[in-house]
């Protein structure tokens, strides 16, 4: 494996700005993924600083779309309206 400065040193900011705000925004998405899959942001699998590296330049919708297509997630709504 190779050392890359340039990684650790974003993974390093990432860490830095892990702070309340994105507590905020951590409840947000475990209620957007629980409305929409059934799942809350624990059950994903990522860790705070994998989320917002993968999806932190999403909005929160798109993130949450994002991850579902990655997973082919099916909608709740899907199993509503099949009903």
């Amino acid at each position: 494996m190779t050392y890359n400065a340039t990684d650790y040193k974003s993974q390093l900011v990432l860490i830095m700005n892990l702070d309340k705000h994105n507590h905020e925004y951590f409840e947000l998405l475990s209620q957007k993924l629980k409305q929409s899959y059934c799942i809350n942001f624990d059950d994903t699998g990522y860790t705070e600083i994998e989320w917002i590296a993968r999806f932190g330049d999403l909005s929160l919708d798109e993130a949450v779309f994002e991850y579902a297509q990655k997973y082919n997630l099916t909608p709740l709504t899907d199993f509503l309206l099949g009903s």
